[in-house]
Parts: C-alpha cells; structure tokens; sequence
C-alpha cells in the first residue's frame, strides 16, 4: 500500500539520493564546530570564521553588483560574477589580516591572509555546492528563516566548507 504514494516511482533512486545527500551535509561538517571551539582560543577562531566568510559574501554582494560584468557560473548561480568573486576574496584576505593584528599576533600576516583567501575560495565554492544542491531538489531557497537571504542553508553553506579548513589550520599551523 505505501509503495503506491510514489506516483514517480521511476524517480524512486533520484529521490532517495536527495534525501542521503540531505542528511549527510550537516552532520558531515557541523562538527568541526565543536573541533574549533576546544581549542584554547576556539571562541575567537570561530569569531574569525564568521567574520572572515561573512565579509566575503558582503564583498563579493557589493563589488558584484557594483562593478559585475562577468558571470561566475551562470548555469549554477546566475547572479555571480568574477568581479564579484575577486571583491570578496580580497575582503576575506583584509579581514583575515585584521584578525592577525588584533587577535592573533603569534601567526605571520602571510599565514593568516593564506587562511584567509583560502577560506574565501571554499566559502564561495560551498556556496556554489548549494546552490547546485538546491537545483537538484528543485527550490529556490532553502527555507524562509531569513528573509530575503535565501534560508538557513544559504547562511550556513560556506560556514560549513570553511570550519574544517580552519580546523585543520589550528592542528598543522599551530602558533
């Protein structure tokens, strides 16, 4: 009887497919998190990672619209740009490095601009994960939590590719 709710029966593998990769996302890079947060200084880390990811979309959300011509990959996300693109790496890097003077004086500018562009450079590609994910089960925003922003998971996309770069940062680059 329940066999018979699946009117697209032929989509059956497709459909579960899309609820594997649901539930493999958070759970997969939500607890890096938790890594970066036991480490002496994890507050100010994840403090870093907020700011550094966030300025980058900030960045590449004023910088594309402002100067954009060239698209990213319209055939995945249609308002992304180059330009766009290279505005919020170069804010990731500028915020990195002001977290190098004020917070952590024990790192080289270098290492932390590294970190930072880097960070840029997987948030944007998270970002781009999502949205192909959000083509394939067809919606246009992943939730109404924050209007105007897409949802959670578009707040969160690039958050979740970054953590375990700076986790990894913190165990190989410890100061």
């Amino acid at each position: 009887r329940w066999i018979t709710a699946f009117e697209n029966h032929h989509r059956f593998f497709e459909f579960v497919g899309k609820q594997m990769i649901a539930l493999g996302y958070l759970p997969l890079f939500l607890p890096f998190f938790l890594l970066i947060r036991s480490d002496g200084q994890g507050l100010l880390w994840i403090f870093f990672l907020l700011a550094v990811t966030y300025a980058g979309d900030t960045g590449a959300y004023y910088v594309g619209r402002a100067i954009g011509r060239h698209k990213l990959a319209s055939f995945i996300s249609p308002q992304k740009t180059v330009e766009g693109s290279l505005g919020g790496l170069a804010a990731n890097v500028l915020v990195a490095w002001g977290f190098r003077q004020v917070f952590f004086p024990q790192y080289t500018a270098s290492s932390l601009m590294l970190l930072g562009l880097l960070a840029g450079a997987v948030g944007q590609i998270g970002d781009l994960v999502e949205s192909i994910l959000k083509r394939i089960a067809r919606v246009k925003d992943s939730g109404n939590l924050f209007p105007g922003h897409g949802g959670f998971l578009d707040r969160v996309d690039s958050l979740l590719l970054t953590a375990p770069l700076v986790y990894f940062f913190l165990i190989f680059f410890r100061a």
